[in-house]
């Protein structure tokens, strides 16, 4: 090892030599070079090193070859380049080349390695570490794609190119990654010939012959030409498209990449190549909801790319407002194309999540209207038909360019859709409450109340369902709320019910008849619930309300009838206490459960509350115990022995015992 090591170092005694001979680094900055690159080194040769190992001396050697630059740009060297301006570079190449050795399956390492290559302008070490990965990773088509991409894009050979993409997809035929770069390749090789004619003044044919039958008669005699023809208007990347689409005929991500690479190029044959995706989507995913989606949206993708790509602006007062005027008009074409495939997809594919992709889009769009009208003084007015209106395009025939016209005609089609989506029972919790709050804002209060209502019909176990029935006929009527709540209560999980009676304690309250009705309801659930199902936090509101409203005999009462149950928890045996200490504190001294100062007569009730806290919980709650202990040093009686029942009750002591010490054990006398 040791004889390694010095070989190595002193391999590297002639750039040592330049880098003092051009004042790079002095005598000492290069003993200690020597001395790190040694440590590296000997790093590196230990039975186990690491390839954490291998990359410190990388960085070492990098910042090292940023220092050299730095100097040389300082003093003005110039000149023509010696062994000092490349040796670090070579070094680093050569840590690589050891690490890729001993780590040959780390895919990740051969990458940085080619990383490296490109930063250092390494191009014939680029191309050999590329052959030296594919031989050892001939299945990674990250690496095909480096290493076309450095072919077209850097040395210009796009032969070549083509050539390593065509081997990386008889290797990785099933990738849809290496498919994608090579369509988009193809496209730019098209996109580059057509500027490379544009520049030398020769004729671009402006679109593809669909058939031999539509050529003209003298290109279809010229095969040279019309070889060319094909060629400038995309015809390999269609066939690239096409075989695509025969080795994974089953992915619909495949061709919604293929077709976002296509949005990126605008020359002749590129929208009939588009056309030619999205039919082909229409027939191989006619049961699939994105796909539906996909073909609905085209219309605006398509607009949204045209108008990235124009950028004219009318010059006079007369042609903006035509333009506008025109604009309106194309934009309502649009969706009504959009709204008509939509309404084909929800006949062909009647699920809750094509109605979801359906509403989602009609929601989007009735936003952006009504940020449009935001600054008018009028709201839009919806009329009651829209119950009874399908989903179509009638509803945005009815209006004009005026925003208020347009908003009012979305919002008819958005609530038709939610209800055309209940009627055949693909609408889901979450549609539902969607519906609700769209009903709301639109001012259609008595469809809210339906909509809330058919979704607890249908949903019955969604607690916010049932919040927000509760919320819209608890206010019409009143007096049915309990029994809607006792349905509801019937119907969610505990864990889940937690919301709706916080919702009831702020209608009913803790008086009147109601509200003992409520208790006994309350009674009920906490006989059934666990303790983690978080209904100790209403029983907490509970007892809170009932001491401000009736008193503390009253809430002593209250909190004795559930403490024994086990949905009580540790927090309602805090809100006891808490409140012992108030009414305390209220005869006597003033009295929280972490100041020094106590007065001397002790409360009964809040030391009975503390021994059934822990009794309960204190095997698993460290605070109960330190509330305790405070508790017990403040009334000026000794705490030892509440915390060596807590050390022998909790599980995991440690935390308890520390800030026992912190908290509790510098007030004790």
């Amino acid at each position: 090892m040791a004889d390694t090591v010095q070989y190595l170092l002193e391999e590297a005694l002639p750039e040592l030599e330049d880098f003092e001979r051009k004042g790079y680094f002095s005598k000492s900055e290069l003993k200690a070079i020597i001395q790190q690159r040694q440590d590296f080194e000997y790093n590196l040769k230990r039975r186990a090193a690491l390839k954490l190992d291998y990359y410190r001396y990388i960085e070492y050697e990098g910042k090292l070859e940023q220092l050299r630059r730095m100097r040389k740009q300082k003093l003005g060297i110039q000149g023509k380049k010696s062994i000092a301006e490349t040796a670090i570079v070579k070094r680093i190449h050569f840590i690589y080349e050891r690490a890729t050795r001993k780590f040959k399956s780390d895919l990740h390492l051969w990458l940085d390695w080619l990383a490296y290559c490109k930063k250092s302008k390494s191009r014939k070490q680029h191309s050999k570490v590329v052959t030296k990965a594919l031989q050892r990773h001939a299945t990674a088509p990250v690496l095909w794609i480096e290493a076309a991409t450095w072919e077209f894009e850097r040395s210009g050979n796009v032969a070549a190119a083509r050539s390593l993409m065509q081997q990386g997809l008889r290797m990785c035929k099933h990738e849809e990654v290496m498919w994608v770069e090579y369509f988009r390749m193809e496209l730019l090789y098209v996109q580059r010939l057509r500027m490379r004619r544009e520049v030398l003044g020769l004729d671009l044919p402006m679109e593809a012959p669909l058939s031999d039958a539509d050529a003209p008669s003298d290109v279809a005699s010229n095969e040279s030409e019309a070889a060319v023809r094909a060629v400038l208007t995309g015809a390999v990347a269609r066939v690239v498209c096409k075989n695509a689409i025969s080795a994974i005929p089953g992915s619909l991500t495949l061709r919604k990449k293929v077709l976002q690479v296509l949005e990126l190029f605008d020359f002749p044959g590129v929208r009939s190549l588009e056309d030619h995706l999205y039919a082909t989507i229409a027939l191989d995913f006619s049961m699939n909801e994105d796909a539906w989606d996909m073909l609905a949206q085209k219309p605006l993708v398509t607009a949204a790319a045209a108008a990235a790509r124009s950028q004219k602006v009318a010059s006079d007062i007369d042609g903006a407002a035509a333009s506008t005027s025109s604009l309106h008009s194309a934009r309502l074409e649009e969706h009504n194309t959009v709204l008509a495939t939509y309404e084909r997809a929800v006949q062909a594919v009647k699920t809750s999540r094509m109605y979801d992709l359906f509403s989602g889009y009609l929601e989007g769009r009735l936003e952006g209207l009504m940020k449009a009208s935001a600054g008018t003084s009028r709201a839009p007015v919806i009329s009651q038909p829209a119950r009874t209106k399908k989903p179509g395009r009638g509803a945005a025939q009815l209006a004009a360019s005026d925003p208020m016209d347009l908003t009012a005609a979305a919002g008819v089609e958005l609530l038709a859709v939610f209800l055309s989506a209940h009627k055949q029972r693909c609408a889901d919790a979450a549609l539902y409450l969607r519906w609700v709050s769209w009903a709301q804002r639109l001012g259609q209060d008595k469809m809210a109340a339906a909509a809330a209502r058919h979704g607890c019909e249908r949903h019955p176990t969604s607690s916010k369902l049932w919040s927000q029935r509760l919320a819209l006929e608890a206010e019409a009527k009143p007096a049915q709320a309990l029994e809607l709540f006792r349905t509801a209560f019937h119907s969610v999980s505990p864990e889940d019910s937690v919301g709706l009676w916080s919702q009831m304690l702020e209608l009913i309250g803790v008086q009147g008849p109601a509200s003992q009705q409520l208790m006994d309801l309350l009674v009920e659930a906490a006989m059934a619930a666990p303790a983690s199902s978080g209904l100790g936090s209403v029983l907490t509101s509970f007892l809170e309300r009932i001491h401000a409203a009736h008193g503390p005999d009253s809430a002593r009462q209250f909190y004795k009838r559930f403490l024994t149950l086990p949905a009580a928890g540790p927090g309602l045996y805090r809100a006891a206490i808490n409140m012992e200490l108030a009414e305390d504190g209220a005869t006597n001294s003033s009295r929280c459960l972490h100041k020094q100062q106590r007065s001397s007569c002790a409360s009964n009730h809040v030391q009975r509350l503390f021994e059934a806290a822990v009794a309960a919980h204190g095997n698993s709650d460290a605070q109960l115990w330190l509330d305790y202990a405070a508790y017990e040093v403040a009334e000026h009686r000794g705490a030892g022995s509440v915390y060596w029942r807590a050390v022998k009750s909790l599980p995991d002591p440690d935390n308890f015992i520390r800030v026992f010490q912190e908290q509790v054990q510098g007030r004790m006398p």
